[in-house]
């Protein structure tokens, strides 16, 4: 480890770290789809745990922030939100928290009847407008950072050639009307129980944004049938008419990122099993 690094390598006694919290820990295994961080799956006792490494300093950053945005959330959604522990190792963060009971919308998607699409539809959407009456100018720093600021950054990570000038479509929304956002509002990130929207995890996007870019990251990466139940509920629920063209260039946006950071993936981290559509 070089003097003042703030993320964790390969090499790293994960196993060695985890021991310091649980001594009785057991079934310790690295899940493999940790985009951002090394992610270790642990059981202790009948609770299961997970801990998360960050990769670089970008990410070591989007871990802090993402466990004080935890902090300012708390109790203020209906939904189940992570409950994270920070913690340093030689000034690296790390976080600890208990797994949320369930399955991610990812993985469950094709079991749901119609129904119960209509219904998980219209608890997104009751999560985004709760995310909507926030104030976040209660945030204890008074600075919440804008979701396409987070992007232009994460951009200097993926490199490839990105062309930062695809967030200007974003960046012309977010000149209006923003809320707060939780900025990867992707289906691996929704937790169902039986089939219902139980907790939302994974804050490390969050930020302040146009009211369109939560909506416009759960549609671009669900089927065309999703995508009508979403704008339908919205519609009901914020009492307004969705432009559907801000929708589909905020979907051109989001697949853009995905792209660029899943070349950066492939090229930089291979045994990372990268996410797929639902």
């Amino acid at each position: 480890m070089k003097q003042g690094q703030k993320f964790f390598d390969l090499d790293d006694d994960f196993e060695k770290i985890i021991k310091k919290h649980f001594k009785d820990s057991k079934d310790i295994f690295q899940v493999k789809t940790g985009w951002t961080n090394f992610v270790y799956h642990v059981t202790s006792g009948n609770t299961s745990y997970f801990f998360r490494f960050p990769r670089n300093d970008f990410f070591s950053d989007a871990l802090v922030k993402e466990y004080n945005f935890c902090v300012f959330l708390k109790g203020k959604i209906s939904f189940k939100i992570p409950k994270l522990k920070l913690f340093y190792d030689n000034g690296r963060p790390y976080t600890l928290h208990r797994e949320i009971k369930g399955e991610s919308l990812s993985d469950c998607y094709n079991e749901l009847n119609d129904k119960e699409k209509q219904k998980l539809a219209k608890d997104i959407v009751k999560m985004v407008y709760e995310f909507a009456n926030i104030d976040y100018k209660e945030y204890p720093d008074k600075n919440f950072q804008k979701v396409s600021n987070f992007l232009d950054n994460l951009s200097n990570v993926s490199q490839n050639g990105y062309d930062i000038k695809k967030h200007d479509f974003l960046k012309s929304l977010e000149k209006n009307h923003m809320i707060l956002s939780h900025g990867d509002l992707n289906p691996g990130n929704l937790i169902l129980r039986n089939h219902k929207l139980v907790a939302v995890i994974d804050f490390a996007f969050a930020g302040i944004s146009s009211e369109f870019v939560d909506i416009s990251r759960i549609v671009g990466r669900t089927p065309s049938e999703f995508k009508d139940m979403i704008v339908s509920a919205y519609e009901k629920k914020f009492q307004t008419k969705i432009d559907l063209e801000n929708i589909n260039n905020l979907e051109k946006t989001w697949s853009y990122v995905e792209e660029k950071y899943i070349l950066y993936i492939k090229q930089n981290h291979p045994t990372i099993v990268l996410p797929s559509l639902v």
